[in-house]
């Protein structure tokens, strides 16, 4: 059986727009404590959600963590792929992709 794809909620962000959003506050987070300075609370302050919504979506500060790598390192080489697509030589896309990883 096909799934439909979710439709946007009315009363607020898409489950992957919030999910995106908590994983950004996570990132700002983890880089500006640390892993072990961070907490599922100031997170979830950064992502102006309520701590058990970050729960709904991951079950614990682990898993938070390795969720947040794996999508900054999604974004960083869809990032990259993109700036190396660019036209131009290849001195111009070798600038274009470190460009993109030092952004990051």
């Amino acid at each position: 059986m096909v799934q439909k794809p979710r439709a946007l909620s009315k009363n607020g962000p898409s489950r992957r727009n919030l999910e995106d959003r908590i994983l950004r506050a996570a990132a700002r987070v983890f880089g500006r404590c640390g892993y072990s300075g961070a907490t599922i609370q100031e997170v979830a302050r950064e992502a102006k959600v309520t701590k058990p919504t970050v729960y709904n979506y991951f079950k614990n500060k682990p898993g938070l963590y390795s969720a947040t790598l794996d999508w900054a390192h999604e974004l960083t080489m869809s990032r990259q792929e993109a700036a190396a697509a660019l036209p131009g030589s290849s001195h111009d896309k070798i600038l274009a992709v470190l460009k993109e990883k030092v952004q990051f």
